[in-house]
């Protein structure tokens, strides 16, 4: 039940990103009997700030073969400013990471 690819678009070589919109359509051709293409982007949208809200409140997002979404915290830390050599401290911080799966990566590196 995946869609058909449809060659890599691209622009200057450089792959497009999907938009959540694309995500939406995409689910629409998956799913025609569900809804129409627009009716579907409010919910590709809350599914997005559920996603955001469960990082913001430290969980993790698993998803069985594909990855596991996480908020890891860096320590502050100080470096040298490379304009004039003085330090500069960069605070603590959040960021998002992403781990993929063993079952993604070997599809992503498969050869036809």
């Amino acid at each position: 039940m995946l869609l058909e690819p449809q060659g890599v678009q691209s622009w200057g070589g450089v792959a497009l990103k999907k938009t959540r919109l694309d995500i939406a359509e995409d689910l629409h051709k998956l799913f025609p009997e569900l809804s129409e293409a627009r009716t579907l982007r409010p919910i590709v949208n809350a599914l997005v700030d559920l996603f955001i809200q469960y990082l913001e409140q430290n969980n993790s997002i698993h998803l069985a073969r594909f990855g596991t979404f996480e908020a890891r915290t860096r320590k502050p830390r100080q470096i040298l400013c490379g304009i004039n050599g003085c330090k500069v401290s960069i605070p603590e911080r959040r960021v998002p990471t992403f781990r993929s799966t063993n079952h993604l990566r070997k599809r992503l590196n498969r050869t036809a």
